[in-house]
């Protein structure tokens, strides 16, 4: 999937498969600043910002701005509330 690199000694997932417009199914874990809810891709492991999606949501999103570590995604589907 991605590539694995260490920023400040953390480990990110660098974006190099994923891309605007891919479909993923996510599980949000928190509410994040700006209300937001994060999740992770089970993949690669990267943080996906999902406008309106709450804590403990299955989702399934779609894509729509990739950056280094992260990506921005809108929701297509509740699978799980």
């Amino acid at each position: 999937m991605g590539r694995r690199v260490r920023i400040n000694n953390t480990p990110f997932t660098v974006v190099g498969v994923l891309a605007a417009g891919q479909i993923l199914e996510v599980t949000v874990e928190r509410l994040g600043f700006g209300g937001n809810a994060i999740a992770r891709h089970e993949g690669t492991g990267l943080v996906v910002f999902v406008p309106f999606g709450a804590p403990g949501d299955r989702l399934e999103v779609e894509i729509t701005e990739c950056e280094k570590t992260f990506v921005h995604s809108r929701i297509v589907a509740v699978l799980e509330p």
